[in-house]
């Protein structure tokens, strides 16, 4: 008697094979999600810049940067970009910048640090919370 040879059936399609290495790959998914939220911030900016009337040019005299800095920031290229720094372009653009945190409505999984440790948001939190007390 032949056993039949059972095979996973292929993405047929670059959003099923997306879906399925998000699944599969915890890291990957983290490294897609941060990249997201950055590129979110970004159009967020330069659509507020648009809105606003103001050249890239006109921005980076009104906060005191050089235009090239704001064409790569708006691009995606612009590395480590600092809360304050999103805070001056807002407030130029009269804006304002709120900063959320919430807990992702997928169950509670394990997360990957980092620096390759493995560890939990919740003991996370809860030993951050046990340091502020501690040192305070």
């Amino acid at each position: 008697m032949k056993k039949a040879i059972v095979t996973a059936k292929q993405p047929t399609t670059v959003r099923e094979w997306m879906d399925n290495e998000l699944a599969r790959d915890p890291k990957f998914r983290r490294d897609v999600e941060e990249s997201l939220m950055g590129l979110r911030i970004e159009q967020d900016l330069a659509a507020l810049r648009e809105l606003r009337g103001v050249s890239q040019a006109e921005l980076a005299r009104m906060i005191g940067v050089k235009q090239p800095m704001i064409a790569r920031l708006e691009s995606g290229k612009g590395q480590n970009i600092g809360i304050r720094t999103l805070v001056r372009i807002a407030t130029a653009l009269g804006a304002q910048v709120h900063l959320t945190i919430r807990a992702d409505a997928r169950p509670h999984r394990p997360i990957v640090l980092q620096g390759g440790q493995r560890g939990d948001v919740r003991g996370q939190l809860q030993a951050e919370r046990k340091v502020k007390v501690a040192g305070s």
